[in-house]
């Protein structure tokens, strides 16, 4: 217990005296990395783990916006959504999802901890699925419903997030998130669609949007030893953000 509480001062900053100083800093630069990323006007990311047997493409519209944790309430006053949070996330059309991915953390399911995962996606849908222990929990989810085999959420971190340098499997998915990319089967948040909440279901179904979904599950897929490209355009490199982006 003790020890768990060490992570979680250190993972939110709570260890040092400037805590609300460096949250602030903090989220100014996942803000910032959240902006170049929409100028980059990404219709396509590639991640790729050869350890992992990871070779996935995740295509976005053209409506798609990154989000940081940072939000403004209606009464103009800004607040973290997530402490801690070190991601930068979208939301995908998930019909151009494709390809194989290997999970790089074990995921809790239901209370059951699933690992070894492995998926393949074709034409926007998880159509195999390999497990060393508890894969029937994760087959059980995406069986939910057909919503639940596509993606709703794509998500970038860097292996500079400290509780990816923890080097603990925490096995709750708030903090696992948050130590690697992820995607998350099951229900898309409007929140990274452009004026998403504002389209007709019509619309939304128009752009590849996952909704109608019973189900939102996250799963770690990112390391040291990840790439990921955006357009062909490296961003993420052995896990660690590239140029402007880092």
């Amino acid at each position: 217990m003790d020890a768990l509480w060490r992570e979680i001062f250190k993972m939110t900053f709570a260890d040092q005296e400037n805590c609300a100083q460096l949250w602030s800093e903090h989220l100014d630069r996942l803000a910032r990395r959240a902006e170049l990323l929409n100028a980059m006007q990404i219709r396509q990311l590639h991640f790729v783990n050869k350890e992992k047997g990871t070779d996935l493409k995740v295509g976005l519209s053209s409506l798609a916006r990154w989000v940081s944790g940072r939000k403004q309430t209606a009464s103009g006053v800004e607040v973290c959504l997530n402490i801690p949070t070190f991601e930068v996330f979208t939301t995908p059309d998930w019909r151009q999802t494709s390809g194989t991915v290997g999970l790089t953390r074990p995921a809790m399911i239901n209370g059951s901890l699933v690992e070894g995962l492995r998926l393949r996606f074709e034409q926007g849908e998880i159509v195999e699925v390999q497990a060393e222990r508890n894969g029937a929990a994760y087959e059980a989810l995406i069986g939910t419903d057909a919503t639940a085999r596509r993606l709703g959420e794509v998500a970038l971190v860097g292996v500079d997030s400290p509780i990816f340098q923890s080097g603990r499997v925490f096995q709750h998915t708030l903090y696992d998130e948050n130590a690697a990319c992820h995607i998350a089967t099951g229900m898309a948040y409007t929140v990274g669609i452009e004026d998403g909440d504002q389209l007709p279901g019509e619309r939304l179904d128009e752009i590849g949007f996952n909704r109608k979904a019973k189900t939102h599950q996250d799963v770690m897929i990112s390391d040291e030893t990840t790439s990921v490209r955006a357009d062909g355009r490296l961003i993420l490199e052995q896990g660690r953000w590239v140029g402007e982006l880092a």
